[in-house]
């Protein structure tokens, strides 16, 4: 079964289609989950560790999960009795199929596939509306430890700025010297 064509979407943020159409989507941060409004569906998506307890989100809001967490999925709009695939992006993973209940809601907990890349990416959920409309909604995470990013950035700014500064103390003191000696 192919993935989903899925908007793309950074950590902490969304997208949707709605039969390939893009539509606006609403993001809030409560109880350390995103939750994404888009259409007539609502999904709250959040973390849950090994130990059963909810991850929190880092400090710029976004839902970032390691090795051995699960990724929590409650959606509520979609048609009674239909499927609605969940997948992880980037390299496509589907994490399980839910059937909306008689109100329309799924709910799943995925665990998060040891095969994945450490790295930004993107939960998608994919199925159809209570209005009928096929509806993928993609909400971006981070996956996997990841520290600083390395001091290559820094150096690549300082460096150049450094041999600037230094031409323009030497060159025209070495200009100077120059004419002095010439006269």
């Amino acid at each position: 079964m192919p993935a989903p064509d899925a908007p793309d979407a950074a950590p902490g943020e969304a997208g949707a289609t709605v039969d390939g159409e893009e539509i606006d989507v609403e993001v809030e941060r409560s109880d350390n989950a995103l939750v994404v409004s888009a259409a007539d569906v609502t999904a709250t998506v959040y973390g849950m560790d090994a130990a059963g307890g909810r991850v929190a989100l880092d400090a710029d809001g976004n839902l970032r999960l390691e090795e051995g967490d699960s990724v929590v999925v409650e959606a509520s709009g979609y048609e009674p009795g239909s499927e609605v695939e969940i997948w992880l992006r980037s390299t496509p993973v589907q994490l399980g199929v839910r059937t909306a209940d008689a109100s329309g809601a799924v709910t799943g907990r995925f665990a998060v596939p040891s095969s994945v890349d450490p790295g930004d990416h993107r939960v998608i959920l994919s199925g159809l509306t209570a209005a009928g409309g096929k509806s993928v909604i993609g909400v971006g995470l981070r996956i996997g430890a990841y520290g600083k990013e390395s001091g290559l950035n820094t150096w690549l700014i300082v460096v150049p700025v450094l041999l600037a500064v230094l031409a323009a103390l030497v060159l025209p003191t070495t200009l100077r010297r120059r004419r002095r000696a010439h006269a």
